[in-house]
């Protein structure tokens, strides 16, 4: 319903209209929230936006579903626990962080001269460039 919505608001507003639709089993669930919260800053995001992003998941309480159905027990972030890491299912904003992130993660791969046989990759080789060396 939301994707024919989509497509209809862009038909007449007369603009072009792009989703993407991605089911990243276990992607978000490995972001630890300080991180995505540095990379989205770097891209521009407003510090406080990501404080108090940060501070909603850190006090979230978090529900359990299990093939017998939901529990009634909860699960939160106490303090001097370990950081619970990952992102919430469902938010609207996990899927543009996580294409940040990696985003991020792959430049800085190419960017410290990661060596593949006699190649020398740097920030200017782009993956369409790069041969394997067997």
């Amino acid at each position: 319903m939301r994707k024919m919505l989509a497509f209809e608001y862009g038909q007449v507003l007369m603009v072009t209209i792009s989703l993407f639709a991605n089911d990243a089993v276990a992607c978000f669930d490995r972001m630890v929230p300080n991180m995505p919260a540095l990379v989205a800053m770097k891209y521009g995001v407003m510090p406080n936006v990501m404080i108090s992003r940060n501070l909603v998941m850190s006090n979230m309480k978090h529900g359990v579903r299990t093939h017998h159905g939901d529990s009634l027990a909860t699960y939160c972030q106490e303090p001097g626990d370990t950081e619970i890491a990952g992102e919430t299912q469902g938010k609207a904003d996990a899927a543009c962080i996580w294409n940040l992130l990696s985003q991020t993660i792959l430049r800085a791969y190419q960017a410290f001269t990661v060596q593949t046989g006699r190649e020398k990759l740097n920030a200017t080789t782009t993956p369409s460039s790069m041969t394997v060396m067997e």
